[in-house]
């Protein structure tokens, strides 16, 4: 074989385990323990795991996934991990009960501001006490 032949080979060599030694360095192919959705879904405080089981109740899972993306700094594809979790884990509401986003305790002062004409603020405060979307929160605020 030609001189040039043993130089390509052994540059492919070094190529190969120069990409297999950065490989094993950053962790290769493995979650770090730390990043699984599991772990994660613990250490979330109970709040931020009270308002992503809410917004997944109400079918909000994209509003969930900003949720962790925005404030604990984690990546789309591992808070949409943790989002699927948390799904899993939730329990099923028992009948009589009604999930996150109960609009029970202020339904008396929304149907006083919708009385007086104060749809934008009866709108608000249904806004601000449950998490729901302008629209979701214009409808309820018409249908009362």
């Amino acid at each position: 074989m030609p001189t040039w032949g043993w130089f390509v080979i052994a540059v492919a060599i070094v190529y190969v385990a120069v990409l297999v030694s950065s490989r094993s360095a950053r962790g290769g192919s493995h979650t770090p323990h730390d990043l699984h959705p599991a772990s994660t879904w613990r250490q979330l405080d109970d709040a931020v795991r009270d308002e992503v089981s809410c917004l997944l109740d109400r079918g909000g899972t994209l509003e969930a996934i900003k949720i962790l993306v925005a404030r604990d700094g984690i990546g789309v594809r591992h808070a949409k991990a943790t989002v699927e979790y948390g799904r899993l884990q939730a329990r099923p509401v028992p009948a009589g009960i009604r999930s996150c986003g109960d609009t029970a305790p202020i339904e008396g002062r929304l149907r006083d501001l919708k009385s007086e004409g104060k749809n934008v603020a009866a709108i608000t405060l249904l806004r601000d006490s449950t998490g729901m979307t302008l629209r979701e929160a214009k409808d309820a605020v018409d249908q009362l």
